[in-house]
């Protein structure tokens, strides 16, 4: 159907063409003179032709867009197409400054409440120990169950299984150094030594380090060797760094069956 309407309409135009080609009348050249070498006339266009069709439709339709516009223009005094035009360039202007300058609030989310844990505090790998202690515990209830279990575990002597349990605990900890220490005794005290060199490499230098687990450690493997002076300068260097939470790390080890030496 539609090549049919194209061919209707190239049709017409063909014709329109010839009748107005021959309508028009042929220019009259004097006698006497040769007109083989002038230039033959042709009928003028109003807009030159396009060589593709698609830049001619894209015209056409470029035309038929801006037509009510410039329609408009022509009727409309020039008055009023300039209000128009800045009128609403200046309503947007200001919108867009009302926008930038007084945004509108979001609203906040409600955070879900905090889990009540067991009130134990401990020292997270990475965290200074005062920020520690000023985060409250938010750990789920399946985590704090485990820690309950994995520390009578702990002080009844079981070490194999409190060991267990504390690996459980620890990807999921929120505080971690606390419970790799529980993990590093329950070890030495199963005579894991492979394990613990292991471990011992991990641990950060004591000059970078934000937890005290390296020099508890330390002392650890010396009053496991019943070295108790050799293990009283790394406990004294950990309570002047963290005075704060080495009561936590001596308390692991008196349940552990290793006492530390008082201070």
């Amino acid at each position: 159907m539609a090549i049919r309407y194209l061919f209707t309409d190239w049709r017409r135009r063909r014709r329109a063409i010839r009748s107005y080609l021959r309508s028009r009348k042929a220019p009259t050249i004097p006698s006497g003179i040769d007109n083989r070498d002038a230039p033959h006339e042709r009928p003028a266009r109003a807009l030159p032709k396009l060589p593709t069709r698609g830049e001619r439709i894209r015209r056409i339709a470029v035309w038929r867009k801006l037509r009510p516009v410039i329609r408009w223009h022509r009727r409309t005094p020039v008055g009023v197409v300039l209000g128009g035009y800045f009128g609403t360039l200046g309503s947007l202007s200001l919108l867009a400054c009302l926008f930038f300058l007084f945004p509108f609030p979001l609203k906040k989310e409600a955070l879900p409440p905090a889990p009540a844990g067991n009130g134990s505090v401990t020292i997270a790998l990475g965290v200074s120990p005062r920020n520690a202690l000023s985060q409250p515990a938010s750990v789920p209830e399946t985590i704090a169950l485990l820690q309950q279990e994995a520390d009578d575990a702990f002080r009844g002597g079981n070490f194999a299984s409190a060991e267990n349990l504390y690996r459980q605990i620890l990807p999921k900890a929120r505080l971690k150094a606390l419970t790799g220490f529980h993990i590093f005794l329950c070890m030495l005290q199963q005579g894991k030594s492979a394990e613990l060199k292991l471990m011992m490499e991990k641990i950060p230098p004591s000059s970078i380090a934000k937890n005290p687990l390296g020099f508890y450690a330390r002392a650890a493997l010396d009053l496991k060797a019943g070295r108790p002076e050799e293990a009283a300068a790394p406990l004294a260097a950990a309570r002047s760094q963290f005075p704060e939470i080495s009561l936590f790390y001596d308390e692991a080890l008196r349940e552990a069956g290793l006492p530390p030496p008082e201070h």
